[in-house]
């Protein structure tokens, strides 16, 4: 647990995907009674509940991401970009993305097969979004559900990387 004076707040960055993400919606009213904290969200949920969100007043929400809005169609990757990333947050790009189905090489079971540029430039977007998001808000405590896609355990280890 970060060490924080009394009357410190805590920053959470929370990632709100599916069903877990009502789940960890619920905690977060909880730790709002329990400690002094700000709560910072990407939100993967439907489009149908962006409005919920959007207007919702029982648990507050400093600052929101809809990640959606940050998908963009596939372009030239900028490998240099890439390169500084994985220094900097130690990542190991490709570790990452074959642990996600949907990137995984599992003979003729794919159902999508993406080029490596195509792959990279989906990171790069993810990168860019997850850097800023981590450099704004400079988490304590990262609330996320465990899964294999490649944007929640780069957004993991993104945050590990920086404790």
């Amino acid at each position: 647990m970060s060490k924080k004076g009394l009357n410190e707040m805590y920053k959470i960055l929370v990632y709100f995907s599916g069903p877990v993400g009502y789940t960890i919606f619920a905690t977060l009213k909880i730790l709002e009674k329990m400690l002094p904290i700000e709560i910072f969200a990407i939100n993967d949920q439907s489009v149908n509940s962006r409005q919920f969100y959007q207007e919702q007043k029982f648990v507050k929400i400093k600052k929101t991401w809809f990640y959606r809005d940050y998908l963009k169609s596939f372009h030239l990757p900028d490998l240099n970009y890439l390169k500084k990333i994985e220094k900097k947050f130690q990542l190991d790009f490709w570790h990452i993305l074959l642990a996600d189905s949907n990137f995984a090489v599992m003979g003729d079971t794919m159902n999508k097969k993406f080029t490596d540029s195509e792959i990279y430039s989906l990171v790069e977007d993810d990168c860019k979004l997850f850097e800023k998001i981590i450099d704004e808000v400079n988490p304590d405590f990262l609330m996320i559900h465990v899964g294999g896609q490649k944007h929640l355990t780069l957004l993991r280890e993104m945050c590990r990387s920086v404790n």
